[in-house]
C-alpha cells in the first residue's frame, strides 16, 4: 500500500508540473483574481505573501527559502507550492524592491515557471541568488537584467556559472556592460 501511495503522489506531482508548463501569461492574467490560494500555497504564510503580491502591496523584500523562521515572513518552498503563480505575482509587482532566492526545488519545471514570471518584474532594485538556478533560467535572468532599469545590486553566490553557463547567461541580455559591472563576467563575453 505504501508503494502505491508514493506512486500516486509522484503521479500527482508530474501532473501538476505538466499543468504549470502548459500555462502562459494570458492564463495567469485571466485567473489571477480568482485563483484559490489554498490550492496553490502550502501554508498560511505563503498564502499571505501571495495575497500581498496579488494586491501589489508595497513591502521591501521577499525571500524564498526552505527553512521556516517564525520571526520573518518568508516564502518557504514546499512540494505543494505552485511556483508559477509566485513568479507571475512577482513579475506583476510594482512595489517589490528586494528579492532573495536561497532555495529552489529540484523539479526544473517548477523553477522554470518561477523564473518565467519573475523575469517580467521591473521594480526590483536588489537581487540576490544563492542557489543553482539551471541553464534555462540564466536566459530569463539575463532578460530580467536587460529590461529592469531599476536594478542597482546583483549578487550571485553559490551559482556555478563557468564559461559555458556564463555565455548562456549573457545571451539573455543585450546589456553586457551592465552584466560585467555587476557580476564580473569573463572579458571573452564582452561584445
Amino acid at each position: 500500500a505504501a508503494g502505491r501511495d508514493i506512486g500516486c503522489c509522484c503521479q500527482a506531482i508530474n501532473e501538476h508540473q505538466q499543468i504549470i508548463m502548459n500555462r502562459d501569461e494570458k492564463y495567469y492574467d485571466s485567473h489571477a483574481q480568482d485563483v484559490d490560494l489554498e490550492k496553490i500555497a502550502s501554508s498560511e504564510d505563503n498564502r499571505e505573501l501571495l495575497r500581498m503580491l496579488r494586491s501589489d502591496y508595497c513591502w521591501d523584500s521577499l525571500h524564498i527559502t526552505d527553512v521556516y523562521d517564525s520571526e520573518v515572513l518568508d516564502f518557504v518552498v514546499r512540494s505543494r507550492d505552485d511556483l508559477g503563480w509566485l513568479g507571475y505575482f512577482i513579475g506583476k509587482s510594482t512595489c517589490l524592491n528586494s528579492f532573495t532566492v536561497d532555495h529552489l526545488p529540484q523539479e526544473r519545471e517548477r523553477t522554470n515557471a518561477l523564473f518565467g514570471g519573475f523575469s517580467r518584474n521591473r521594480s526590483i532594485s536588489e537581487l540576490c541568488i544563492t542557489t543553482d538556478i539551471g541553464d534555462d533560467n540564466l536566459i530569463d535572468l539575463g532578460c530580467f537584467l536587460r529590461d529592469n532599469i531599476r536594478l542597482d545590486q546583483l549578487e550571485l553566490r553559490n551559482v556555478d556559472l563557468g564559461i559555458e553557463r556564463a555565455h548562456t547567461f549573457a545571451l539573455g541580455s543585450t546589456s553586457i556592460r551592465k552584466l560585467q559591472a555587476m557580476t564580473d563576467l569573463p572579458a571573452s563575453l564582452q561584445h
